[in-house]
């Protein structure tokens, strides 16, 4: 028990010390950068699918609002 979190703690020191370097690196800035780009476009092509599944909700209920007047008469 006490050694796994020696190496836990040996872990976690290592990486707080190399991890500021790799990210400085080129190739994983790149990466980072295509990565977070990726998410921005998953992200709007969501807002897209969302807004059109709003208005095709809207266009359903004022429909169903115009049919239920025009039965009331």
């Amino acid at each position: 028990m006490i050694k796994n979190h020696i190496v836990i703690a040996a872990g976690s020191f290592l990486l707080g010390t190399v991890a500021p370097a790799i990210l400085k690196s080129e190739p994983v800035h790149k990466a980072c950068v295509k990565g977070v780009a990726a998410g921005m476009r998953a992200k709007a092509r969501y807002e897209q699918v969302v807004e059109e599944a709003r208005a095709e909700a809207g266009d359903i209920v004022a429909e169903a609002t115009y049919v239920n007047m025009a039965d009331a008469k």
